[in-house]
């Protein structure tokens, strides 16, 4: 994970994920953490909206339940990898997830601004 994402009009910052949040996201999606990763990137709603809560919570909104995160799906589909055909052998090696780059910025993906 790097930089951030923005959903909604609000940019948020996920550099790293703490132990509480995985358990939580798990109990909420019933995902491991990698699953949860790649469902994000696959444009499951159940992951976006995990990522939505835990980003939302972290902005300080006490009390904030999974059930209640709702917004524009299409303000996040920028961070979706685009569907590719994948070549014998290549299953997904080097592939960012939408937590690894920022479409709003003008650097390399990853890299510190």
């Amino acid at each position: 994970m790097a930089e951030g994402f923005q959903f909604d009009g609000v940019k948020y910052e996920m550099s790293s994920l703490m132990l509480a949040e995985a358990r939580a996201i798990q109990k909420a999606t019933n995902l491991t953490p990698l699953q949860w990763e790649k469902a994000i990137n696959e444009g499951d709603a159940e992951a976006i909206t995990a990522l939505i809560w835990i980003a939302r919570k972290r902005n300080g909104e006490k009390g904030l339940r999974f059930d209640d995160v709702d917004g524009d799906l299409a303000t996040f589909l920028p961070y979706l990898d685009e569907p590719e055909e994948e070549s014998e052998g290549d299953e997904g090696e080097g592939k960012a997830t939408p937590l690894d780059h920022d479409p709003t910025s003008s650097g390399t993906p990853g890299a510190e601004g």
